[in-house]
């Protein structure tokens, strides 16, 4: 079967057209859409007002503390929060899963938990319990001036 020269010029071109179609759906799966990025900019909108609020809470519940070791618990609490909801998010994806089929995703799920939820929980938890304690002392310090005076 031989093709005329107009049949064989439009191959290519609808091949490139699949390879492109292809490679678009592809990227759709990993880009984040609208509704998602949407959702992403709410989520980091919502830590920094929680971050903002703990800090002003911190430091005016306990004035004689450094604004730069307040500083440092906000940030490790925030970033537990950010964990929190990290894995909120994987774990909707996780009942959405369908096995066998999604086996590599479900590997992909727990390195997520190994790296992310008990790595980086660990290291967060791990500052907050060096520091929450010098902020439980200025806190009882307060309570013995308070009664003092």
């Amino acid at each position: 079967m031989t093709m005329s020269r107009k049949e064989s010029a439009k191959e290519p071109r609808a091949k490139a057209r699949n390879t492109e179609r292809r490679e678009k759906q592809g990227t759709a799966l990993t880009r984040p859409t609208g509704a998602i990025r949407k959702r992403g900019e709410e989520l980091q909108r919502q830590s920094a007002e929680i971050a903002r609020k703990l800090q002003i809470a911190l430091e005016a519940g306990l004035p004689e503390i450094e604004s730069r070791t307040i500083g440092a618990v906000v940030a490790d609490i925030d970033s537990l929060w950010d964990t929190g909801q990290k894995l909120d998010k994987e774990l909707k994806r996780l009942f959405r899963m369908k096995f066998p089929r999604d086996r590599e995703r479900l590997r992909e799920f727990f390195s997520f938990i190994e790296a992310i939820q008990v790595e980086m929980g660990t290291f967060w938890i791990g500052n907050l319990k060096r520091r929450v304690p010098t902020l439980r002392k200025a806190l009882r310090d307060q309570a013995k001036y308070a009664r003092k005076e």
